[in-house]
């Protein structure tokens, strides 16, 4: 009895261990280096780089397109529930990096998954000009304003749920990292994928949002 209890006890503690060692390493306490792994910075770069030629068009109208509004309107900071905002915001600490995404839920308030605090899917301010040296706003091409919307009122339906540590693990519905939280929002409303070519193999960056073939900037602010 007390060998088979032995075993027992040994099959468990080496389950254990191989549970651990299947973990990212940020679940051990390396978050940074973990956080390099997947998203090596000189790559971030090269993507932001790329995401910087695309010009600033105009904001879409009511049937989807963009509008033909005067040139004096473009690149005004968006309020429109269903935008994208994405800041690479240098004064983020040693994993600023990697940048950050959100979505707007209203005049006032953007909906993000936030790595701080609580580290939970919440509400912030709407105020990324402001509190964001850098910062791009993008829409999708092909859906409607009210579309938008849909995927804004999704991710705000996710509010309290914690966050997802695990960057390559995008299929999850369970926790949201931020840039996964506005690509699943169009992936399950609208069946839109807007994650780039994989650079990051299943993990997508806030910067490939405004990288993807599939939107637009309509607002940038970089200082």
């Amino acid at each position: 009895m007390k060998k088979k209890t032995r075993q027992i006890i040994g099959l468990l503690l080496t389950c254990s261990v191989l549970s651990l060692s299947a973990l990212p390493v940020h679940a051990k306490g390396d978050e940074i280096a973990y956080v390099e792994e997947v998203f090596p910075e000189s790559k971030v770069k090269e993507l932001k780089k790329l995401a910087d030629e695309k010009p600033i068009m105009p904001d879409k109208v009511a049937n989807g397109t963009c509008s033909t509004q005067s040139l004096k309107s473009v690149n005004l900071y968006p309020r429109r529930k269903g935008v994208i905002l994405i800041s690479l915001d240098k004064s983020n600490g040693k994993m600023g990096f990697i940048g950050h995404a959100a979505i707007i839920y209203n005049e006032t308030r953007v909906v993000e998954a936030l790595m701080q605090g609580n580290a939970e899917v919440t509400i912030g301010p709407n105020d990324w000009f402001l509190s964001k040296n850098d910062c791009t706003a993008v829409t999708v091409s092909g859906t409607s304003m009210e579309q938008d919307a849909e995927a804004a009122e999704w991710c705000y339906r996710q509010l309290g749920k914690p966050y997802n540590f695990n960057f390559l693990d995008v299929d999850t519905r369970d926790s949201f990292y931020c840039s996964q939280l506005v690509w699943a929002a169009y992936k399950d409303c609208h069946s839109i994928d807007l994650n780039t070519t994989h650079h990051f193999g299943n993990a997508i960056l806030p910067v490939e949002l405004d990288l993807s073939s599939r939107t637009y900037r309509i607002y940038e602010n970089e200082q």
